[in-house]
């Protein structure tokens, strides 16, 4: 006796879209441009560590917001430092360990007004940003310009 078993697809089926489109940038610029900025609007924190008095904060495929802490009843926002495409960072001592994209960087914090790149790996990690929700993104919003890449997500 023989039994089969088969999944049927209905016209009934519904697809649920993420709730985030893409970010997008220019491939030339996706390596040169991590630098200091001027602290920033959270859009997307993912992860928190702390270093000192300083909590580092990661907002999804942007950067990381470096608050000061030393008073916890009162933090402040110091900065913010742009490296594209970071979905992940280590702390150790004053040394941030970060993806920037594809590529290893390690970040020297000693002086937390002036963070240097100190090493850059390229090509380390073979990375796909994803929708902070991990649902599908609408083909429409997957199709990119040429020369760009998507770094991160923001909600539509």
């Amino acid at each position: 006796m023989l039994f089969s078993i088969s999944a049927c697809s209905t016209s009934d089926d519904k697809v649920i879209y993420s709730a985030y489109k893409p970010v997008l940038m220019d491939n030339t610029k996706l390596t040169t441009d991590v630098f200091l900025l001027p602290a920033q609007e959270n859009k997307t924190i993912t992860l928190m560590r702390q270093m000192g008095n300083y909590l580092l904060a990661l907002d999804y495929g942007l950067g990381i917001h470096v608050i000061d802490v030393s008073n916890p009843n009162l933090p402040v926002k110091k900065s913010f430092y742009q490296i594209p495409a970071c979905i992940d960072f280590e702390v150790k001592g004053n040394t941030v360990y970060a993806n920037n994209y594809r590529d290893f960087i390690t970040i020297d914090f000693n002086t937390i007004t002036a963070p240097i790149v100190l090493k850059r790996e390229a090509n380390a990690f073979d990375i796909t940003i994803k929708t902070i929700d991990g649902l599908k993104v609408h083909e429409k919003l997957k199709q990119l310009p040429p020369n760009t890449t998507i770094i991160s997500y923001e909600k539509i």
